[in-house]
């Protein structure tokens, strides 16, 4: 499945639920810089850039139905709309204990739910502190695969196997970028002339002065070129196929780092792993990082499904994560709002039992 650029979590959380480009719906990445609102980080204002976005879990409620969320967004309103049940993350919660309170949301007496939303953080969370190709996230998605059995065992306990459609996505892929591969832009511009947000691979940049932009832009450009890992792009000349132009949260430089690299940002992470995690820095240091171009092929997030209206055994080319959105409003059978995915349902045809 391709996921939208950024190939950041928020970023495609929200896609997968509104069927938006980031573009559009404005959660450009986790912490953006608003030209208008300053830093966002998680916040209602980070998931209201475009007041008319509808996500799933509001159509479902507005169709007159119930949603359950445990995923980034749903616990504020939308057009004046909540989630009938809603979990705010936390870490702490263990993945069992999350599946037995969704289970009593679509088990409830009086408003039982009929979509339910889970984020688990694994195995990304382990991925980033010690590589993709560690024995740590060897282990963490071994608990992934539990947890995946378990919901299969929750469910027949329920008697609901035979009723309940279960997709399961990844919004993203996962890339090891050595210590070695790290590009310290801050050896281009002067520390004083502008501020940088956001995570590796993309740096957004924005001049304490607008007057600086010019300057700045040429200077890094100049040194992405002799860099040859990087590349920067003002908010005019963002690759269209992107459909993350957006100058209130894009812009109005942008530094994306080349697979396999990443930007000095990650040194404050290295450090944090170190003293938290007693994960040693040495040269052979290899971190996860996600974030780079969505048509690179490690950026690619997984879907697969099962349920009484899917068929066993098929398989279906490429698809695009914003048409996710479509695909649940088939199955809910309500109405589907305004979005950027396909409408086509042949998309989805291969999938469905006849």
């Amino acid at each position: 499945m391709r996921p939208v650029f950024p190939t950041k979590t928020f970023v495609n959380h929200f896609s997968i639920a509104t069927g938006l480009y980031p573009g559009n719906h404005g959660v450009l990445a986790n912490a953006v810089y608003d030209t208008e609102m300053g830093l966002l980080k998680y916040s209602y204002d980070l998931f209201h850039y475009n007041e008319s976005t509808i996500p799933i879990w509001t159509a479902n409620e507005m169709a007159g139905k119930t949603s359950g969320c445990w995923w980034p967004g749903s616990d504020y309103e939308y057009n004046g709309v909540s989630c009938m049940f809603t979990r705010s993350f936390n870490g702490s919660v263990p993945f069992e204990e999350r599946v037995d309170t969704v289970i009593k949301w679509v088990t409830h007496e009086k408003t039982p739910a009929n979509l339910v939303m889970m984020y688990f953080e694994e195995p990304d969370q382990t991925s980033h502190p010690y590589g993709p190709d560690s024995i740590q996230v060897t282990n963490a998605v071994a608990s992934v695969d539990r947890v995946t059995q378990y919901i299969e065992e929750t469910l027949m306990a329920n008697n609901l196997q035979n009723r309940v459609n279960v997709i399961f996505l990844s919004d993203h892929g996962m890339v090891g970028v050595p210590i070695s591969n790290i590009i310290d832009l801050t050896l281009f511009l002067a520390t004083d002339i502008c501020k940088m947000y956001g995570t590796s691979p993309v740096l957004q940049i924005v001049p304490n002065d607008p007057s600086d932009e010019s300057e700045i832009f040429t200077n890094l450009t100049r040194a992405a070129e002799q860099n040859g890992h990087f590349n920067v792009y003002n908010q005019y000349d963002l690759p269209a196929r992107w459909n993350a132009n957006n100058a209130r949260r894009m812009g109005p430089i942008l530094a994306v780092a080349e697979v396999g690299y990443a930007f000095q940002d990650l040194l404050i992470d290295f450090k944090i792993y170190e003293k938290n995690l007693n994960v040693p820095i040495t040269n052979q240091s290899i971190y996860g990082v996600h974030g780079y171009d969505n048509e690179e092929p490690l950026m690619n997030a997984f879907f697969m499904a099962k349920g009484p209206i899917f068929g066993k055994d098929e398989q279906i080319e490429t698809i695009d994560m914003i048409d996710l959105y479509n695909l649940f409003c088939l199955i809910l059978k309500i109405e589907c709002y305004s979005n950027d995915g396909s409408n086509n349902s042949s998309i989805w045809n291969a999938l469905f039992v006849p």
